[in-house]
């Protein structure tokens, strides 16, 4: 099956003899209209909160019970924290996991947790997600990388699901004085969540 993929184009082979998906697979996904219209609408929006926060910024959508990066802004400046398009987060210990398990229904959630291999809830992460619902974002220390905390914030579908998740690591700028603090991007993000569940269609946001 990969030697066709590799003959297609889909899929290319590296000098190391490893195989990593070509750019074709990722315009073949962008062709998705959900997904393409999710991020033609959401990537002024995200360049926008980049530039006001000073932040950098991405979508994360599920495909597949997978978490999936699928657009990303860098701040502006020469420092910034990003993830790369198309990168896989884990459904725990990450903000948007968190957000996407918060919103989820119980077969939802055991579909998610069973993909991503992760441990049944603790009681202290169940009430974490309680949090969430209640107040309608997650802001929790990186768990990947020392000084960031993690802002994350749903976007609502037509249908009052969470279809996805824009997520700003958030580290602090010394160099400049009109950097935003953290509540300050978090408003930002949570304006940019609603608007862009506005857009979605739901009723919800």
């Amino acid at each position: 099956m990969l030697d066709r993929l590799v003959r297609r184009h889909y899929v290319r082979r590296t000098e190391q003899d490893r195989y990593m998906l070509s750019l074709k697979m990722f315009e073949l996904a962008h062709r998705r209209p959900p997904l393409s219209r999710l991020v033609s609408a959401a990537m002024p929006a995200m360049r926008g909160f980049a530039t006001m926060a000073q932040q950098s910024c991405h979508l994360v959508m599920r495909d597949r019970n997978m978490l999936v990066v699928v657009a990303q802004v860098d701040g502006p400046g020469y420092w910034s924290v990003s993830l790369r398009v198309g990168a896989r987060l884990a459904v725990v210990g990450t903000g948007s996991g968190h957000v996407f398990l918060a919103y989820a229904s119980e077969d939802e959630r055991q579909q998610m947790l069973a993909e991503d291999n992760a441990q049944p809830l603790s009681e202290e992460l169940e009430a974490r997600l309680q949090r969430v619902r209640t107040s309608g974002f997650e802001e929790m220390p990186s768990q990947q990388v020392r000084g960031v905390t993690n802002l994350s914030v749903p976007i609502y579908g037509p249908l009052g699901s969470v279809i996805a998740v824009i997520t700003c690591p958030f580290t602090e700028r010394l160099d400049r004085d009109d950097a935003a603090s953290p509540s300050a991007a978090l408003k930002l993000l949570v304006d940019v969540g609603r608007d862009l569940s506005q857009r979605s269609g739901s009723g919800d946001s």
